[in-house]
């Protein structure tokens, strides 16, 4: 699923990319596979994860724009 949604989490702006079911990673303990993440996560081209609701949602981080004054 694509999104064009932003979220704010601990004072940084994410672009939610794709989420999927948390249990898709889960090992047999019932813990996430963090290698296994790591590698969609990447394969998305994004560098964050946020869980809600039983879903990983999958970000990239927006940078603060970055004024730039020309003398013209």
């Amino acid at each position: 699923m694509k999104y064009c949604n932003l979220i704010q989490r601990n004072g940084e702006t994410l672009e939610i990319i794709t989420e999927v079911y948390a249990n898709m990673f889960q090992n047999s303990d019932g813990s996430i596979n963090q290698k296994v993440l790591g590698m969609y996560v990447h394969e998305w081209d994004c560098n964050r994860v946020v869980s809600k609701n039983n879903k990983l949602l999958i970000c990239k981080t927006i940078d603060d724009a970055i004024i730039i004054e020309e003398n013209v």
